[in-house]
This record gives C-alpha cells, sequence and structure tokens, in this order.
C-alpha cells in the first residue's frame, strides 16, 4: 500500500514538471495537451483516474509551481524505493525516462524553443543529471524521434556529423567553415524560421564536453540508403573545404565516420572524387540551391538567358567553362572505381552498377536539395563513363 501511494505521488510531481515545461510555449497548442494525455495514461491506470489527472494538470497550468522542491520529492520517492526493493539503476532509467518524456511534450509541435530547452534542462540539474548526459539523451531522443522520417534524419544527421567534423582535434571553428555550415543550412531549410532552429541545434551539438555521437546514431544512419550516405560524406568535405585547408583530424574523422555508416576505403575515394569535381563547379554554393523547379516561368526565362548568353560567350569564356567541368582519363576511372587497364566489359558493367546505386531516384524522400546533388553527383558518373567511352572508342 504504501508502494502504491508513493508511485501516485511520483505520477503526481510528474504532472507538475509537465505542466511547467507546457508553460514555457505560450500557444499550448493541440498537439502538445494530446500528448500530454499520452503521458497520462502511463501513470494513471484507470479512466476516472486519467480525467482527473487531465483535470488537475490544466490546474497546474495557472499556479506558480517549485521546479526545485517538486525535483527533491521525485529524488526522495525513488531513494526509499531504493532502500526497499527497487535498483538504483532502474531509478536513473526512470528520471532518464522522465526527461524524454519532457522532451516528446517540447518536441510535439516540431519546435523545441530555448525555453523549453531551458526549462527542461534546469529539471535536468535538479534531477542530478549532468550536461553531458543530458546533451546525450536530448540527442538520442531527436535521433530516434526522426528515425521513420527519412528526410528529417538526413537532415539532421548533417548537422549532428556537421559539429562531429568541426570539433576534429579539437580545434576552433574557423570562420569560412562557420559560414559554410551556414550556406548549407540554408540549402537544406528553406524557411527563415527552420534555419534558426537549424542552427541552434547545430550549435547546440558543439556547445558541450563529449563530441562524439554513440555509437547507435551511426547505426541509424547506416541504414539510409547508398545515395544518403555519399551525399553527407560530401556536405561533410564541403565544410572541410571551406578554408581550403583539410586537417588531418577532419580526414581521419570523415574516414572514421565513413567506416562507422558502411563506406568502404575504395567507395569512399570515389565519392571524394566526384565530390572535388562538384565543388569545383560550384554546386555547393548557395546560390546555386536558389534554382526552383524547372516548370516554372522564372526558370525558364532564367533558361532563355542563360541560352542567350552561352551562345554569345567568346571563345576564352567557353575555354574557362570547358577547362573547369572537363573530366581527365585518370578522373574518369577514378570516380568508376576501376583500373585504366581492366576490358571494355568491365568499364561497362562498374558504370552500370554506379547507375543504379547513386541513381538519383534513390534520393527521393530526402528533400528537394539532396535531390539536386544525387542528379549531380549522377552527372558525374555519366561524364566519367562518356570520358572512359570516347577514349575507347566504344560503341
Amino acid at each position: 500500500m504504501e508502494e502504491e501511494d508513493s508511485e501516485k505521488e511520483f505520477s503526481n510531481y510528474v504532472l507538475v514538471l509537465l505542466a511547467e515545461v507546457m508553460k514555457r510555449d505560450n500557444k499550448q497548442i493541440v498537439c502538445k495537451l494530446d500528448k500530454i494525455k499520452e503521458i497520462i495514461k502511463k501513470h494513471f491506470n484507470t479512466k476516472d483516474e486519467q480525467i482527473k489527472a487531465l483535470k488537475h494538470f490544466k490546474e497546474l497550468l495557472n499556479n506558480e509551481n517549485n521546479i526545485y522542491d517538486t525535483c527533491k520529492e521525485i529524488i526522495s520517492i525513488l531513494d526509499n524505493k531504493s532502500k526497499i526493493k527497487t535498483s538504483t539503476a532502474i531509478n536513473i532509467k526512470r528520471i532518464e525516462e522522465l526527461i524524454r518524456d519532457l522532451l516528446s511534450v517540447a518536441y510535439s509541435d516540431e519546435d523545441f524553443l530555448i525555453q523549453e530547452n531551458s526549462t527542461i534542462y534546469t529539471i535536468a540539474q535538479n534531477l542530478l543529471i549532468d550536461k553531458n548526459k543530458y546533451n546525450e539523451i536530448v540527442m538520442d531522443f531527436e535521433m530516434r524521434n526522426q528515425e521513420y522520417d527519412t528526410e528529417s534524419l538526413f537532415k539532421y544527421s548533417i548537422l549532428v556529423l556537421f559539429a562531429e567534423v568541426s570539433m576534429a582535434d579539437n580545434k576552433e571553428l574557423t570562420r569560412k567553415e562557420f559560414d559554410s555550415v551556414k550556406k548549407a543550412i540554408r540549402r537544406y531549410y528553406k524557411t527563415e524560421v527552420k534555419q534558426e532552429i537549424a542552427l541552434k541545434k547545430f550549435l547546440f551539438f558543439i556547445d558541450q564536453d563529449i563530441y562524439t555521437p554513440k555509437p547507435n546514431y551511426f547505426t541509424i544512419i547506416a541504414n539510409l540508403n547508398d545515395v544518403a550516405k555519399s551525399e553527407l560524406i560530401m556536405e561533410l568535405l564541403a565544410i572541410v573545404y571551406a578554408d581550403d585547408c583539410m586537417y588531418m583530424g577532419e580526414r581521419y574523422k570523415i574516414n572514421e565516420i565513413a567506416e562507422k555508416i558502411g563506406i568502404g576505403n575504395d567507395e569512399y575515394e570515389r565519392i571524394k572524387r566526384i565530390f572535388q569535381k562538384k565543388y569545383q563547379q560550384g554546386f555547393y554554393n548557395e546560390k546555386d540551391s536558389q534554382s526552383s523547379k524547372s516548370t516554372s516561368d522564372k526558370d525558364q526565362e532564367e533558361k532563355k538567358r542563360d541560352y542567350q548568353k552561352d551562345k554569345s560567350n567568346t571563345n576564352d569564356n567557353r575555354s574557362h567553362y570547358q577547362k573547369k567541368n572537363w573530366m581527365s582519363g585518370n578522373e574518369a576511372y577514378e570516380i568508376l572505381g576501376v583500373d585504366s587497364t581492366v576490358s571494355d566489359s568491365e568499364v561497362k558493367k562498374a558504370y552500370r552498377a554506379m547507375a543504379v546505386k547513386y541513381h538519383p531516384d534513390n534520393a527521393a524522400r530526402l528533400g528537394e536539395e539532396a535531390l539536386r546533388q544525387a542528379t549531380e553527383t549522377m552527372k558525374q558518373i555519366n561524364a566519367a563513363w562518356e570520358t572512359v567511352k570516347e577514349a575507347r572508342k566504344i560503341k
């Protein structure tokens, strides 16, 4: 009976903390209330208890509640449980689960506000969760929360891995690298609000004492398809190339990430060569990502202007363009991943395998910018094939 009473007390204190998080969002919209109802069902068994708990929760929204005292009572309840029969490890898990419940309320409207994060972090501290553990819980929650939304997971992975590479060798992020991160965010997140949230997440990831994501993050990323993983690696390369200097630590870190997400050395070298051609041609510049779908009137007009401009270019301008887009035989073989001594049939086989593996259709669920990048990647593969085919006189 005593244990049952303490469990009820624990559940009521959970309501207090839920109310404090809810109050930080002035909108207090319906989706948050739906999430509250889900959590209430976890803590209160009967329908009658759940109705009473929801009523009590709504009252708490209008009360001045003391977070410190509430957390102190929760710790006291769990300490008493430990003395009776519940292990300390289980109690720690309950506190971590409570933090996740609070995060689920904050994220239920897809907008994790600074005020909400600050409140949950304060609660975590008062529940004896240190900064590193709190950051770990948040990152794990976000990754798993987006695991089944491929586009969100892809974009989230970019931010996590940007932070991972940015902090290689514990060096400071250079101005050029930071500008490159912001450009990438603007390419992938179309509205100013989403760009601001993404940048804050990136800054959150680098403002912690543990830079390396846990192994389960890499396991989740490794389940993405080949196009997604190759574009992730190319985005990381674009960041470190921003200041025209790839440090040993950065090189090692990207190699390590590639290995952890299932990209072998040979494949990594092919991806790196494709990236270098795309980078030379400016496909990681912000202005290139602003083009809309080709069906728009504006796009058609731009194409007409570009065509007229191309026609009127001088020989020098055409020569400069061709030089930038020109591909050597060595580059072509490196992209296709074969030696120049292999037979024509082996080259064809390598090209066809890459055309299937990196086809832009495989980026359809990754968002507009990823699809654009995957399309350019495929163009480089096709260019490599055309270069080799022409050199070998393959029909």
